[in-house]
């Protein structure tokens, strides 16, 4: 091993390539059917293996979609209430978006004439 200087894993590979197209071409010649029908057995073979799974499933994503249509339905209704309590409530806030300092909205303390320190 210690004279071995890598030839030997690129006639491997080299090997490993021209099999590979080989065994293509071969199994191209020997293939009882045509690639479209090839493609549509396998097609059919998918569905008749998936078709159990997505009969279970299809009463779970109902049940999922009636779940969340009545969490949307109920947080629209609490919303709804919501807003109108906060329309009921006499806030002590103006109606100003700005809200400068020396309105009606307390500033937190902040003075914006007093100096910077």
């Amino acid at each position: 091993m210690a004279g071995n200087n890598g030839s030997g894993n690129g006639s491997f590979i080299a090997g490993f390539i021209l099999g590979a197209i080989g065994g293509a071409a071969a199994g191209l010649f020997k293939a009882p059917k045509r690639g479209d029908e090839l493609r549509s057995d396998i097609g059919e073979k998918v569905n008749e293996t998936t078709a159990p799974v997505r009969e279970k499933a299809a009463p779970l994503v109902n049940q999922g979609k009636e779940r969340a249509t009545e969490l949307v339905d109920k947080a629209a209704d609490g919303a709804q209430s919501l807003s109108g309590k906060i329309a009921a409530m006499d806030l002590p806030f103006d109606d100003r978006s700005d809200h400068a300092p020396g309105g009606d909205v307390p500033s937190a303390g902040i003075d914006p004439k007093a100096p910077k320190a």
